[in-house]
């Protein structure tokens, strides 16, 4: 099965090879997922857990243990048949749209409809050069991921480039579902984001005197443009209202444990930061990627916790309050298993590749991943007693954005300058 077409249904890259996996064994236990997929168990039970809610999968219980399965080919036609009524509906909206016109002064309003994608790529085109011209500001409120899915990655990529090399101004606010979509690994500007079951169907595109409306999913696409001020300024204030109250999508993630790190660190193009109490996770999640990096001679800096420090035998203590002496600790068994995963890589590599691990000797009291120099994720641990990891909220943070982006940096930083390189 193709999974560009999965994609389309909404499923994410782990829990298209999680259900194929499902689908090409039948009815299985999570075990064997995890073992020929190669995920951790939590990104696997997340997945299954997603794709239970879905309804892609089902799930039985016999003698305690649970038994996942593919629900069948009904939940696709049905979702097929639901966007065939957002069609329908959209087309409708064209209708309403048009009867809003006569609310404006028709001689200050000029609109027109274009049909098709290459009039749609022309139309955007124009945007930049108006807001060039004027130095001006241009605003987005839409599903999020659309625009992408119509005129494909390669001219998405470009307009993105093309956005930041003419420093253009921009502010968007898309849907929270479309946060895993493929349009993050390129947008540009200051986006904020909704959380609602109900999105209108329609992308808009402010700018000067001027509003786009654009129907994806209609069949040709359809762009209708009004040049109105009146009607622009009105736009406008709506989406200063949906601004005040959108957020942020560092504030999207309540912990680290509900974190997908395989996806997290597919973001990575140039540069790679981790630091973590052990690693584990994020070197095992990413490992793919870290090859990937180190191949292209990226530099890839890895910073864990000292296992012979006494804050790391205090962190151990503090969350393991069962265990005796500090070699029955899962902690250290992980930090282990990291070590010898990042020994197999620099094996693999035959010891070439811009790898550099450190171990740091001060509480490991947080959660860094730096993507690139320009988005970070921070979580920082708290001090409860036997609760594990005792995590706070976790952030997702972008350089241009979030004040606390440079907080979490000069936090890696510190901890680096004055850790002890490790030989691998």
């Amino acid at each position: 099965m193709d999974n560009d077409l999965l994609k389309n249904f909404g499923m994410t890259n782990t829990e298209i090879k999680v259900y194929l996996e499902i689908g090409k064994n039948g009815e299985t236990k999570i075990g064997p997922i995890i073992q020929r997929t190669g995920l951790h168990r939590g990104t696997v039970y997340n997945s299954l857990t997603s794709l239970v809610d879905k309804g892609f999968i089902s799930f039985s219980d016999k003698e305690n243990i649970r038994y996942y399965k593919v629900s069948g080919e009904k939940i696709f036609k049905q979702i097929l048949e639901d966007k065939e009524k957002e069609i329908i509906e959209e087309k409708s909206s064209i209708s309403n749209i048009f009867n809003s016109f006569v609310l404006a002064d028709k001689k200050e309003t000029d609109f027109n409809v274009y049909f098709g994608v290459n009039s749609f790529k022309n139309l955007f085109l124009d945007i930049f050069e108006s807001c060039k011209k004027d130095k001006s500001e241009y605003l987005f409120l839409g599903m999020g991921g659309e625009m992408l899915d119509a005129v494909g990655e390669g001219f998405y990529k470009y307009t993105q480039q093309l956005k930041k090399k003419e420093n253009l101004k921009y502010r968007g606010i898309l849907a929270k579902e479309s946060i895993n979509h493929a349009y993050k690994k390129n947008i540009y500007g200051n986006t904020r984001y909704i959380s609602t079951p109900v999105f209108s169907p329609i992308n808009l595109w402010i700018y000067g005197d001027t509003a786009l409306l654009v129907l994806f999913k209609t069949d040709p696409l359809t762009i209708i443009k009004i040049k109105s001020r009146p009607l622009a300024d009105g736009f406008r204030n709506y989406f200063e209202v949906l601004w005040s109250s959108s957020v942020h999508e560092q504030k999207i993630l309540h912990s680290r444990h509900v974190i997908n790190f395989n996806e997290l660190i597919e973001f990575a193009q140039e540069s790679l930061d981790i630091m973590d109490i052990c690693g584990m996770e994020p070197l095992h999640e990413g490992r793919a990627k870290i090859l990937e990096l180190l191949k292209k001679g990226k530099k890839v800096k890895v910073l864990i916790s000292n296992p012979k420090s006494k804050n790391f035998r205090n962190r151990v203590f503090l969350e393991e309050r069962f265990i005796k002496n500090i070699g029955e600790s899962r902690i250290l068994y992980e930090l282990k298993s990291a070590i010898a995963n990042l020994k197999d890589i620099r094996a693999r590599l035959r010891g070439k590749g811009n790898l550099e691990v450190r171990f740091f000797d001060e509480k490991p009291d947080y959660t860094i991943i730096i993507l690139d120099s320009k988005k970070i994720l921070y979580n920082r641990y708290g001090n409860k007693r036997g609760e594990y990891g005792a995590s706070h909220k976790t952030l997702l943070l972008d350089k241009e954005i979030d004040k606390e982006f440079k907080v979490a940096k000069n936090t890696f930083e510190k901890y680096w300058k004055s850790a002890k390189t490790l030989k691998i």
